[in-house]
């Protein structure tokens, strides 16, 4: 009876493994490929633009001397983020806003605090990283695709174990040479298998959940480290004055007494006078990634706000902060990346080698060229794997493919008080849909530090209506709110910005929008 069920299952099993491993292979390939090369892609730029280049050092500058001298050296730029290099030979990095809100990347040597250069946001760093899971596809389809593929090698590797009876045998198994290509081939493809079970077993399980993470997400259940934010009162009394974050330096100081043994590897540097400033990094947990342990503090008096250690959190909490290293095998160093990158390029070549049995079978070289062997899914995985990334990159990604800073629609620009301002949208507000239009106001430099609220309305001539206040969030270059569309026969047709100072005095400008229809 049992001898019989076995029969059964066994060809059921290899039906599955041969449809997961041989009619997805172009998608599974590409995937591990642009994975593998995403664990060294800081490494590659390395290689690639002198700018990332650090000088290893063992009395690195502050965190404070670096931003600063991040900000002589480009005195527009808006710094909303700083991450430490992984390995020595790696430059700081700070993310930031030019005038127009492109995102750039300023390259900080931390021996010295000498600014190597900076650059727009694509970098071999980021291309790959987006490349492996969203195929630079915008929104989330493209993010599902790929660590749904995490089910694949769930599958792949239960039924090829399943298939290859007393497989605790072969791990010492050479492959036969003398035997033909075909029998070579497919112990290859076996021992592959038998010694990368532990890494496809981390790499299916890190892909689920990435999955569910993000479907938790999408349905408003965020797992990750709330932020919290500055009370009110607490900015409504630092007033009348522009109240001064005290220095970097010294934040971090307070943070470090508040949660001892931290090593700095993240700056979240507040945007918004309620932000607060976010000093993350590594503690005394292992294989968690850096950003898991950390301290919120106010920026404007010093208090500390929230500190988070990993040891005080839930195991599933525990787990969000550790799934990133299990995937990425960068929790030592280069030697656990290079481990990855050998292990990623196995999974490649079990990939490759699983076709290559199919064809030897088949006697069919044609079929590798055409890919004739992916059966229904040829086209499917041809889009995916190479017109959706090459259409999308050049549609999203490529520099000078975006909009103006402000948006196609522009409101107009004057003097609000003391300061000035221009304000623009992505569409027109006036359009027949129901879709909001997204509003962007730009003040001039060192303006928005100033300000206690910045806030967008629609009104009409006599003022605002208080009722469609939206307050402006974001950094000093990319201030942005979301407003209603608006019908052309509605009477309210300016647009109405108020901007507030610590004295609690309001400031507004207002533009038309378009002129009503009367019949």
């Amino acid at each position: 009876m049992n001898g019989s069920h076995r029969r059964q299952r066994r060809p059921l099993a290899f039906r599955l493994h041969s449809l997961l491993g041989l009619k997805l292979s172009l998608l599974t390939l590409f995937v591990c490929l642009t994975g593998t090369l995403a664990v060294v892609s800081d490494e590659i730029d390395w290689l690639l633009r002198p700018a990332v280049r650090a000088t290893a050092t063992d009395t690195p500058a502050t965190w404070g001397e670096q931003l600063a001298a991040a900000r002589r050296a480009y005195p527009g730029h808006v710094i909303t983020f700083a991450i430490a290099g992984e390995e020595p030979y790696l430059a700081t990095r700070f993310s930031a806003t030019d005038r127009s809100g492109d995102q750039r990347v300023i390259y900080v040597d931390p021996a010295g605090a000498v600014v190597r250069g900076e650059a727009d946001w694509i970098s071999v760093v980021s291309v790959l990283r987006a490349l492996h899971y969203l195929l630079f596809a915008p929104g989330d389809w493209g993010f599902f695709l790929v660590t749904s593929l995490g089910g694949v090698l769930a599958g792949a590797l239960v039924t090829g174990l399943i298939t290859y009876k007393k497989f605790w045998r072969g791990f010492f198994r050479l492959p036969r040479t003398a035997k033909g290509a075909r029998v070579l081939w497919g112990d290859v493809h076996r021992l592959i298998g038998l010694w990368s079970i532990w890494f496809v077993f981390l790499m299916a399980v890190t892909s689920l959940w990435y999955l569910g993470e993000r479907v938790l997400y999408r349905a408003g259940v965020d797992l990750d480290v709330p932020r919290p934010a500055i009370a009110e009162e607490v900015l409504d009394a630092m007033g009348p004055e522009v109240p001064r974050p005290l220095p970097l330096d010294s934040l971090i100081a307070r943070a470090s007494v508040a949660l001892p043994g931290l090593s700095v590897r993240q700056l979240w540097l507040p945007t918004e006078p309620e932000s607060p400033l976010a000093v993350r990094g590594q503690a005394a947990a292992w294989l968690v990634r850096d950003r898991a342990n950390g301290v919120e503090v106010n920026p404007l008096t010093g208090a500390i706000m929230a500190v988070d250690r990993v040891e005080d959190m839930t195991p599933l909490g525990r787990w969000v902060q550790t799934a990133d290293p299990l995937h990425f095998g960068d929790f030592a160093g280069l030697a656990s990346k290079l481990v990855w990158v050998g292990f990623g390029l196995l999974l490649s070549l079990s990939a490759l080698t699983g076709v290559l049995i199919y064809l030897r079978r088949l006697r069919s070289a044609p079929s590798l060229i055409r890919l004739r062997f992916l059966g229904p899914l040829r086209w499917p995985s041809l889009v995916a794997v190479g017109i959706v990334p090459v259409g999308c990159f050049l549609l999203f990604w490529l520099p000078g493919t975006a909009a103006d800073g402000l948006g196609a629609h522009a409101a107009g620009s004057g003097p609000v008080g003391r300061w000035q301002a221009e304000a623009g949208a992505d569409r027109s507000p006036a359009r027949n849909d129901d879709r909001p239009v997204r509003w962007r106001v730009r003040l001039c430099v060192g303006c928005y530090d100033l300000l206690r609220e910045a806030a967008l309305a629609y009104g009409d001539a006599a003022g605002p209506d208080p009722a469609a206040r939206r307050r402006l969030a974001g950094d000093a270059n990319r201030l942005s709110a979301v407003l209603p569309p608006l019908s052309s026969q509605e009477a309210p047709r300016r647009l109405w910005l108020v901007l507030r100072d610590w004295s609690g005095a309001e400031h507004t400008v207002s533009w038309p929008l378009f002129e009503p229809k009367t019949d």
